[in-house]
């Protein structure tokens, strides 16, 4: 059985746990496309634009979700490939 990325959200910070305690919460494939399109949906949401998670706001000022949604691809695409 595959793990699951799980989301909760409260106002505009969401959480993103990793739950795969069977492989030491490990990401397998299917999380990592599971990763890849919730942070593709979070990168949309212009609610969530202006905060990047709870204690994140310095970071949110240099990064934008867009430059992290591109980080993420190309470290998914090298990681899988």
């Amino acid at each position: 059985m595959s793990g699951q990325i799980l989301q909760e959200r409260a106002g505009d910070v969401v959480t993103l746990r990793i739950s795969n305690p069977e492989k030491l919460n490990a990401l397998d494939h299917a999380m990592w496309l599971a990763l890849g399109d919730t942070l593709r949906t979070l990168a949309a949401d212009p609610d969530l634009r202006s905060r990047l998670g709870a204690g994140a706001r310095v970071l949110s000022q240099r990064f934008g979700w867009e430059s992290i949604a591109a980080q993420t691809a190309a470290l998914f695409a090298e990681t899988v490939t």
